[in-house]
């Protein structure tokens, strides 16, 4: 039935769905909630290419508020939106929970994949609510993170809606449930500020000895915590710290690079700066921060958890420290490897750091030099001296 649907409609492809879908659903729901409930500017369908305020992952849409004094809701008033195609995602069952918990194992398991990928999104965004659709019928997700402690579900886990079938009409529509879910997102108050923790299910072998966390060679009895975003371009870049679980007062910080596994491209990022990282080992804790672990969650997210790097630069460095910076991609070229364009927001500055304050932390374009030839990474070095650092303020 979905299938015909789709063919009758010459939905052929995945942009053809979400161009439906901003016909049929995000552009009246915006009308709607502007009428509804008199937010003004109208809220907005944010697609993969302009959601600046998501920090981790790009799902196909984000459903997002504008920010004023006047009415302002808060920073969880954000919802994910993923369009799947009703066949591709093995969607058939409109029974998605008892679907997604019999095929748990099941890594390969498309739908497993999206809903836990719907699921990534929701918790480490701090969204209470997620859409998945097809052209099928729609489920709302809520978080049960956001319950009080004392509630049954306070707990990591996730509440799913009853199927909301494309061809229903009124209060039982998708339309209308899209704008239910915007204004209970709107203004529903969370009951406290759950931190982002990171669990690595497999156990992940600790690359570098972690301050304060003696002994310890093994991701298990330790928190990851991401807690504030620093930057967000193929990957999100954020601030946090590692936790002994065994002892809570043990802490150290800790920057976080997070990719959307769900993308090939960033995927594949992923996968090579972690290579980078290690064929450039000698280097961490000088040139480039030690790498404490990396992992995967779900086969959604890659997290390389970083020394903490500090401040990361934007177009200008801190006083008197070009030397610093040219040194750090020297080491890179002394190792033969292209750094593959080192701009200032690939360095980060941490002054506390006595023995190398100045550090490159993003290695995703990195590469292998294969030959004896110099001359690639001597016209890198230079174009960075003469292009970047030359615009640097003298004083």
């Amino acid at each position: 039935m979905a299938k015909q649907l789709e063919s009758k409609l010459s939905i052929t492809n995945k942009n053809d769905f979400l161009d439906l879908a901003a016909f049929a659903m995000e552009e009246p729901c915006t009308r709607l909630i502007s009428e509804v409930a008199g937010i003004r500017p109208p809220v907005s369908f944010a697609n993969r290419t302009n959601q600046s305020g998501w920090d981790i992952g790009r799902p196909d849409r984000v459903l997002d508020f504008p920010r004023g004094p006047v009415g302002e809701p808060t920073p969880f008033a954000r919802i994910p939106v993923l369009y799947r195609s009703a066949w591709a995602m093995d969607a058939a069952t409109t029974d998605l929970v008892d679907a997604v918990n019999k095929n748990l194992w099941k890594k390969d398991n498309s739908l497993v994949k999206t809903v836990s990928q719907l699921c990534a999104y929701m918790k480490y965004n701090r969204s209470m609510y997620g859409i998945l659709s097809t052209l099928h019928h729609t489920h709302i997700l809520r978080s049960t993170l956001f319950l009080p402690r004392g509630a049954a579900y306070a707990q990591e886990g996730f509440e799913c809606s009853p199927p909301i079938y494309w061809g229903a009409e009124g209060l039982r529509s998708p339309l209308a449930a899209y704008v239910y879910a915007a204004l209970l997102a709107y203004n529903e108050k969370p009951a406290e500020l759950y931190p982002m923790t990171v669990s690595f299910k497999e156990p992940r072998k600790i690359s570098y000895p972690i301050p304060n966390m003696v002994d310890e060679t093994r991701g298990q009895t330790l928190e990851f915590r991401m807690e504030k975003q620093i930057r967000k371009d193929h990957a999100s870049t954020t601030q946090g710290s590692v936790i002994n679980k065994l002892d809570r007062d043990l802490q150290a910080p800790a920057t976080f690079r997070v990719y959307d596994l769900s993308l090939p491209e960033t995927a594949a990022r992923f996968d090579h700066e972690v290579n980078m990282y290690h064929t450039l080992s000698e280097l961490q804790g000088s040139a480039i921060p030690h790498l404490y672990i990396a992992g995967k969650i779900r086969g959604v997210l890659g997290i390389l958890v970083l020394q903490d790097c500090g401040e990361i630069l934007e177009d200008q460095l801190p006083s008197g420290t070009a030397d610093m910076a040219t040194r750090s991609l020297e080491a890179i070229h002394g190792c033969n490897v292209l750094h593959g364009g080192p701009s200032l927001k690939k360095f980060a500055y941490n002054p506390k750091d006595e023995h190398s304050p100045m550090k490159i932390f993003d290695l995703s374009d990195a590469a292998l030099n294969f030959t004896t030839d110099k001359t690639k990474l001597d016209e890198e070095l230079n174009h960075f001296k003469t292009s970047i650092l030359s615009s640097q303020p003298t004083s």
